[in-house]
């Protein structure tokens, strides 16, 4: 799964342990991201995901003496110079969910957030209104809107300058979870808040100076960390609760610059 779930029988006992609620000095193998915490299943040993760039490259790496990378996470060679990649901080993904379930922060819709507060006046931009009210929502709503709504501040100042837009974070398709239409992308669009962007993948996304891992259901981006740290741009590495075990190859201000979990 995307992060260790528990069983609340043993959290109650805890630290007694049982047949079922094991001590911690089992090793506990989690395919999916765990707490960084070891207040918190210290046991938990983050493993790779059963994914082509996950488990199956881990393998590759393995066998080739940490000497070579898989298939999945090599680029076609290119001439690309850092002075010409796009100045910008790009990311595309699933509007999916962020450690449901251990915190308050919820997904945004016209409903909660929209409705009855922004101004409507004859007169007043109605798209910079909807930007001012979503930033007054910033500290409630996910990670991944967080980086919506910073996308939107930039692409008003970016129109006013005749500038590119500073931050491009928009999703690609909304999550399998949920239909299209209940998160109404159509109508913040007017507010002045486009969630929804071009895709942009592969070959294309290498093109782009910088690069942000945000944080879903599980707190990571699983394979999304690898793919971007394989390219020429400068990754953002998103902090949050959990990681995933790549994360423990990985060292601040070397293979990356720490965000904080609210981006800020």
């Amino acid at each position: 799964g995307d992060y260790m779930h528990f069983n609340v029988e043993c959290l109650e006992e805890f630290p007694k342990v049982s047949s079922t609620c094991p001590g911690s000095h089992v090793p506990v193998l989690q395919f999916g991201s765990v707490f960084k915490s070891t207040e918190i299943l210290p046991n938990a040993i983050p493993m790779p995901v059963p994914t082509e760039s996950g488990i199956y490259c881990f393998k590759s790496w393995v066998r080739n003496n940490h000497q070579d990378v898989c298939k999945a996470l090599k680029y076609k060679e290119s001439e690309l110079e850092w002075e010409n990649l796009i100045p910008q901080v790009v990311w595309r993904g699933t509007d999916f969910g962020y450690l449901n379930h251990i915190n308050s922060l919820y997904r945004p819709s016209i409903q909660n957030v929209i409705d009855g507060k922004v101004d409507t006046s004859e007169g007043v931009d109605k798209r910079a209104e909807g930007v001012r009210v979503m930033r007054e929502a910033y500290d409630g709503i996910w990670p991944r809107w967080k980086g919506v709504v910073l996308t939107s501040e930039a692409e008003l100042e970016a129109e006013e300058k005749g500038t590119l837009p500073w931050v491009d974070i928009k999703f690609s398709k909304p999550s399998v979870a949920i239909k299209k239409k209940d998160i109404q992308y159509d109508q913040f669009k007017e507010y002045g808040i486009p969630a929804i962007g071009e895709g942009i993948y592969g070959e294309e996304l290498k093109k782009y100076k910088y690069h942000i891992d945000l944080g879903g259901g599980g707190g990571t981006t699983w394979s999304g960390t690898m793919q971007k740290l394989a390219m020429p741009g400068l990754l953002f590495h998103h902090e949050t609760p959990t990681k995933d075990y790549i994360h423990d190859f990985m060292k601040p201000w070397v293979h990356y610059v720490p965000v904080a979990p609210d981006l800020r």
